[in-house]
């Protein structure tokens, strides 16, 4: 996947999929590998801290996970990646989130 593929993924689950249990996303360290957005920052490399809305501890995410919870969430819904990255939406953005997070749905 590309870092622009990785980027618009996150910003779909940040603004639309996964706003219902995120609490907060913020950049470790700060490093946004001079990327204006969190989304941006994690395609290019960042390591992004999630904070849920029940309290829990953040997760980190990195490019990696979300790149392998994309594959599970193309293989959830029964699709090759390749069409789940030219036909997905915020819902779909959000499976792969979570499974890249928890490794399977938690929410909703």
């Amino acid at each position: 996947m590309t870092d622009l593929e990785v980027s618009d993924i996150a910003t779909a689950a940040f603004e639309g999929g996964s706003n219902y249990w995120i609490e907060e996303v913020t950049v470790r360290d700060g490093n946004f590998h001079g990327a204006i957005y969190a989304s941006g920052a994690l395609g290019a490399g960042a390591v992004l801290m999630i904070r849920t809305s029940d309290g829990i501890a953040p997760y980190a995410l990195t490019r990696g996970l979300l790149i392998d919870g994309v594959r599970h969430a193309a293989c959830h819904r029964k699709i090759s990646i390749k069409a789940f990255l030219e036909n997905y939406d915020a819902s779909d953005a959000d499976l792969a989130l979570q499974y890249a997070l928890f490794g399977r749905i938690v929410y909703g």
